[in-house]
């Protein structure tokens, strides 16, 4: 962070959204802040993988066919869609999306609360997002975050912390918002 003023500035940030592999924000997940036509066209390959959403700003058109073919009937706000089969989106049938001017046609839970887990100290290597009580990090259908967290960003609202799965063993702890580069 600096007080110099800027010299370049980018695209304005105008939507993002991450697509998730698995229901409930599991699995791996990729973040859009663009048009995106084809979703398997790189080494990501997140075409037909999509089974839930956070829209973090923007209303976003869903598409089942590259080239923003065939797109679905909702078009999504901001919120949490945890599984897209509730919001009229196949599951694992989403191959392109891109941000739209109209209103969104279907709203997912609030964004209340959004927490940033790192594999190491000062946020470096894998991350999770977790928008809702998580009560196992050790899921079989995710990343396994269960005792391999050693930075935390808090993003919105205030964190509870535990030990053992199940909200057991909870830590003396309220985590607000803020950067924690060490767990220690």
């Amino acid at each position: 962070v600096t007080d110099l003023e800027a010299t370049v500035t980018g695209e304005p940030l105008n939507a993002h959204l991450m697509l998730f592999e698995h229901a409930g924000f599991h699995g791996a997940h990729l973040h859009v802040f663009a048009p995106e036509p084809d979703l398997g066209a790189d080494d990501d390959g997140f075409s037909n993988i999509t089974s839930s959403i956070a829209v973090v700003s923007g209303v976003w058109e869903v598409c089942a066919d590259p080239d923003f073919g065939n797109p679905f009937a909702p078009r999504i706000g901001p919120g949490l869609y945890s599984w897209v089969g509730d919001f009229g989106i196949p599951n694992d049938d989403l191959t392109s999306l891109q941000p739209s001017g109209d209103e969104s046609t279907a709203s997912g839970d609030p964004l209340l609360a959004h927490i940033m887990l790192f594999e190491n100290a000062s946020f470096r290597g894998a991350h999770k997002h977790v928008f809702v009580p998580e009560p196992n990090l050790n899921a079989d259908d995710d990343d396994s975050f269960n005792d391999a967290t050693s930075s935390v960003a808090v993003l919105l609202n205030q964190w509870f912390t535990y030990r053992d799965a199940g909200f057991t063993g909870a830590f003396d702890v309220t985590l607000g918002e803020g950067l924690f580069p060490s767990v220690i």
